[in-house]
């Protein structure tokens, strides 16, 4: 005797939602926040690149190292920052309740002695060789957004396309100029707040490390002191830092770091710097100590990616803002910094300039460097 189940169609059908809403869970993206952490140190990593595996996606981690991701069943994620391993997780793996930890690369090579002043000849030398081609100019076309925040609310928003041009005088190492110029310039304020209270922002285009390699620095290189970190067959490490008695005055070197340099064709592999500690704190007492009370500076720290000519750059900076009155809840949002072209060619058209889209990075306004620019709020963008 055959026993037959008669399910009504209504209940079939909302039988089949449910299990289709239940199977699907699994596919539909879940939003996760990861924190990128060293290793060794335990700091963490800012500003490293997330791809997605199998496709063009991708993100960047936050100053803090910080990053979050729609993931999904099946997919791989890759993560890579100069100077550390890359890493690639799956779904299971970054969904795990823990931190991801990054190590550093590590170069084999041997420790020697040297002078210091060998050193510094050794950098020199890297920096004409690896930029003896650049005699023709070299272009660069720039956005640039700046927003300040009050109370976690935007009152100024400012953007602006910059166009540079940088000629080699002779060598990097002994020299070059520069001239810019800005277009699409354009600036906006929240109606309610009183946009007199600004002072000024300045801002000097390009990342500061590339003053040094292409000779911007050559009065302050003198103020560095210079050592041999490892020598092997074929990479040269010599670290930089600014001598504990140098006061910052026009352009200045705020950063230390260290230089890679290829023996056999004694060009520059990588750098990577940061923020002398030092130079930081004589920053703050400097502000501290100024005469005008109502006028004083922000100052923050961030990491930037940047690559010239195929050197990567690692570096970080610091930010200062002006501002006038009781303004102790204003805070300096970010400055994006996108580079449309960096080439011997000037990109004469926007379609152009997409095309060459090469670099992103984050910048911050170095206090005690000389500007190229002074933008007014009040009056609106000025170029001096």
């Amino acid at each position: 005797m055959k026993c037959k189940l008669k399910i009504p169609g209504c209940l079939m059908k909302t039988t089949l939602l449910v299990l289709c809403v239940f199977l699907s869970f699994f596919s539909i993206a879940q939003p996760v926040s990861k924190k990128l952490v060293d290793r060794e140190t335990g700091s963490s990593v800012p500003f490293a690149n997330v791809s997605f595996v199998g496709n063009n996606g991708g993100i960047m981690a936050d100053e803090d190292g910080v990053f979050t991701v729609s993931a999904k069943v099946g997919q791989r994620y890759r993560i890579t920052q100069v100077g550390y391993c890359t890493i690639e997780l799956s779904y299971e793996q970054l969904m795990e309740p823990k931190e991801i930890l990054m190590d550093e690369v590590n170069i084999e090579i041997n420790p020697v002695i040297v002078s210091a002043d060998a050193a510094r000849r050794d950098i020199l030398r890297a920096i004409d060789s690896t930029y003896k081609l650049l005699k023709a100019p070299l272009f660069l076309t720039c956005y640039q957004q700046d927003r300040v925040e009050v109370n976690n609310q935007m009152v100024v928003e400012a953007k602006a396309i910059i166009a540079a041009k940088i000629i080699t005088i002779l060598s990097p190492s002994k020299g070059n100029s520069g001239s810019y110029k800005l277009e699409g310039l354009s600036v906006a304020h929240s109606p309610n707040f009183p946009v007199d209270t600004v002072s000024t922002f300045r801002f000097l285009p390009g990342v500061y490390v590339n003053s040094f390699l292409v000779g911007a620095s050559k009065k302050d290189d003198s103020n560095l002191v210079y050592s041999y970190l490892n020598v092997n067959d074929s990479i040269i490490v010599i670290s930089f830092r600014p001598k504990k008695s140098f006061i910052p005055s026009g352009h200045s070197i705020l950063t230390s770091g260290r230089f890679f340099i290829d023996k056999k064709s004694w060009r520059m592999l990588r750098i990577d710097t940061e923020l002398s500690n030092s130079m930081l704190s004589y920053m703050r007492e400097s502000v501290a100590n100024r005469k005008k009370a109502k006028e004083y500076y922000l100052d923050y720290s961030t990491s930037t990616t940047y690559s010239n000519l195929g050197i990567p750059v690692t570096a970080k900076r610091l930010m200062a803002y002006s501002l006038k009155g009781d303004s102790t809840n204003a805070r300096w949002v970010c400055t994006s910094y996108q580079v449309f072209s960096n080439s011997r060619e000037q990109p004469k058209t926007t379609s152009e300039k997409k095309k060459l889209n090469k670099y992103k990075a984050l910048i911050f306004q170095t206090a005690s460097t000389t500007p190229e620019f002074e933008f007014q709020f009040i009056k609106g963008f000025k170029a001096e």
